[in-house]
């Protein structure tokens, strides 16, 4: 009789035994490479949210575009209404109810866009070349006698922190006479 299994015979499977040594070494590697493919995670989901960020400002750009260009165009596309808010804008007490309350609805439409940059600014959602932009015009807009008019009738129509911020641009702006 030998050690090993004679012909015929199934042969016994040996038990492994595997050191204390060696099941810490697994461990280790195990922990180690763990350890890197969190690592790596983190890596790709920076750059994901780096990207997306930059998306997101691109978006927030044309966002504001679209707002601020709205009543841009309706003031370059009919002649009659440039002049109506031409009108509302230097000699406001010139105009008829209807008329006023039609220019009333165009700053409103106007000042949301100065909104919008205003809180998109304070989120760091817009460029800040953008936003400075975007105030320093609709702060020179209330120094026009409409807008001067206009503001203490519609601010209620715009929530803090943005209609403090106004409220200090409008007391701070020096009024300018009308025509």
């Amino acid at each position: 009789m030998g050690d090993g299994p004679t012909s015929g015979e199934t042969p016994t499977p040996r038990k492994r035994r595997f050191s204390r040594e060696t099941l810490e070494i697994a461990a280790l590697g195990a922990e180690v490479i763990g350890a890197v493919a969190v690592v790596l995670t983190i890596a790709f989901l920076a750059l994901q949210i780096s990207e997306n960020n930059k998306l997101l400002v691109s978006q927030t750009y044309f966002n504001f575009l679209e707002v601020a260009h709205k009543p841009i165009a309706m003031h370059v596309l009919d002649a009659d209404f440039s002049l109506l808010l031409q009108n509302c804008t230097d000699t406001p007490d010139e105009t008829t109810p209807a008329e006023w309350e039609r220019c009333s609805s165009f700053f409103f439409i106007m000042y949301n866009g100065w909104e919008y940059t205003y809180y998109q600014s304070e989120d760091d959602a817009l460029p800040k070349g953008l936003h400075e932009g975007a105030d320093a015009y609709y702060r020179g807009l209330l120094s026009k006698p409409g807008y001067r008019k206009w503001w203490p009738e519609y601010r209620f129509g715009y929530g803090e922190p943005f209609r403090s911020y106004v409220e200090k641009v409008f007391i701070a702006s020096k009024p300018v006479e009308s025509r």
